[in-house]
């Protein structure tokens, strides 16, 4: 097998492009609780996590967005790998809050 050598800008370039190219990454809902709430400049970053993981998600144009730290929430967007950072999010165009959500309550406790 031969053994390609590329920038990190084309390799990470490349991989992009497989996450926009997949449809099933254009049309996700998740499902978990909001951790490291911030907004910056009208945008929404937080991080949504499970007990098992999290995933770093951003909402444009957050001016309207009532959520905050330990909600339970439904994310609905698309997943994103950013070039520049080697990174994956999970871009955000609608939020569903459902309360406080159980790890939250656990750490209250």
């Amino acid at each position: 097998m031969k053994t390609i050598t590329l920038t990190v800008a084309q390799f990470n370039t490349f991989v992009k492009q497989i996450f926009d190219n997949e449809e099933f990454l254009l049309n996700v809902s998740i499902i978990g609780e909001v951790t490291n709430f911030k907004i910056s400049g009208g945008n929404a970053y937080f991080d949504l996590k499970d007990e098992m993981a999290m995933i770093s998600c951003v909402k444009f144009g957050a001016y309207d967005l009532d959520i905050k730290n330990g909600d339970k929430v439904t994310v609905f967007g698309r997943v994103n790998f950013y070039v520049k950072s080697g990174r994956v999010n999970f871009l955000v165009s609608k939020v569903e809050a459902f309360g406080m959500g159980a790890l939250y309550q656990k750490f209250l406790e």
